[in-house]
């Protein structure tokens, strides 16, 4: 799961990079709260398991 959080993460900032100077509106501090707070354990193994089901998913095309 962390591995595809990184993926999107530095998907996301290679866009941002690309749109011009990116500013940065929260300090490393904060940032690190926050991370507690939006992907907490039940996060991410909730996150897991969809994609543990999606790969297990017959292909639809």
């Amino acid at each position: 799961m962390f591995a595809i959080l990184l993926e999107r993460s530095c998907a996301t900032q290679l866009s941002a990079l690309a749109a011009g100077t990116v500013r940065h509106w929260t300090g490393e501090r904060e940032s690190l709260e926050k991370a507690s707070l939006v992907w907490a354990t039940g996060q991410i193994e909730a996150g897991w398991r969809y994609w543990a089901r999606r790969a297990a998913a017959p292909a639809t095309r």
